[in-house]
């Protein structure tokens, strides 16, 4: 997996980073059933100089990037650019995975999941040191239902890898959910 250096700036990430990255993970994933399809995924990036930048995968074989926003979006992750940091330089593994990961992205079964999800995912992470992760996954643009998951970085991991389900996490302690139930089980169904 390609990292970016620590001092990446969002521009050079996303002009150059993300086709190495998308190219890089296309060689080891098996596509098939995907065609006719279009991936939107939206980053906001909240900050000093607050940016948005898209990405749009069609077939799960073609890759575009967008300055700004997109029409439509499947998913929309908010975020403050020093989780962005983060997680793009290898510092936050598996936060953000779940939705950009190509391996995952050409799943036709999870694709078909997404496109039919509608609501938004809190994410109050912990890192290891207890400071705090926050991100916000929306999904086909509906703020409505909203469910938070609270646990740490390590669980969210585990819990977005499938090494763990969210029932078994949740009963365990490791991850606390609130808001609209429904909406948190459907979201445990897309995890993994």
């Amino acid at each position: 997996m390609i990292e970016a250096k620590d001092d990446v700036t969002v521009n050079e990430y996303f002009n150059e980073y993300v086709p190495k990255i998308f190219a890089e993970q296309l060689q080891s994933t098996a596509v098939s059933g995907m065609d006719g399809t279009e991936a939107k995924i939206m980053f906001n990036i909240a900050g000093d100089d607050p940016q948005t930048w898209s990405i749009v995968i069609k077939d799960a074989r073609d890759l575009e990037v967008v300055q700004g926003p997109v029409t439509a979006p499947l998913v929309t992750l908010d975020m403050d650019e020093g989780t962005w940091r983060d997680a793009v330089t290898g510092k936050l593994p598996g936060a953000i995975d779940m939705f950009t990961d190509v391996n995952k992205v050409a799943n036709r079964g999870r694709y078909d999941k997404i496109s039919d999800m509608k609501g938004t995912l809190v994410l109050n992470l912990a890192r290891a040191d207890g400071s705090p992760i926050d991100l916000a996954v929306t999904f086909n643009g509906a703020e409505r239902p909203k469910a938070t998951f609270t646990c740490s970085i390590d669980c969210w991991k585990d819990l977005s890898s499938g090494k763990v389900t969210g029932v078994t996490a949740f009963m365990g302690g490791k991850l606390k959910i609130e808001g609209d139930m429904p909406f948190a089980i459907e979201l445990s169904n897309l995890v993994g």
